[in-house]
């Protein structure tokens, strides 16, 4: 008999892809905040001081979709587990059997 698994590599691969996107818009995120803190230290004008603050909440509105991205992982993560798990008794089933 013949068992279909799912493509744990597949799963594996989003999960790292995922956790690379929350690592590489947290760093343009950083790279953006201090550009702007550079710009506000060094003209003093205001609308830049203005603009400062609203690049401030919108990056903070960007992480708290972080959540969101942390429980798709954590789902995935426990779809793959459990596939790992009935794999495993599947197989522990079928060597009894021989």
């Amino acid at each position: 008999m013949s068992m279909t698994w799912i493509d744990e590599e597949a799963y594996e691969n989003m999960i790292n892809a995922l956790n690379n996107f929350m690592k590489q818009v947290t760093t343009h995120c950083d790279v953006m905040t201090k550009a702007a803190d550079d710009c506000i230290e060094n003209t003093q004008d205001p609308t830049a001081k203005s603009n400062g603050t609203k690049l401030a909440t919108h990056i903070a509105n960007i992480k708290a979709q972080y959540e969101t991205v942390e429980k798709v992982i954590a789902a995935l993560e426990k779809q793959l587990e459990k596939a790992r798990e009935a794999r495993r008794q599947a197989e522990a089933a079928a060597a009894a059997n021989e």
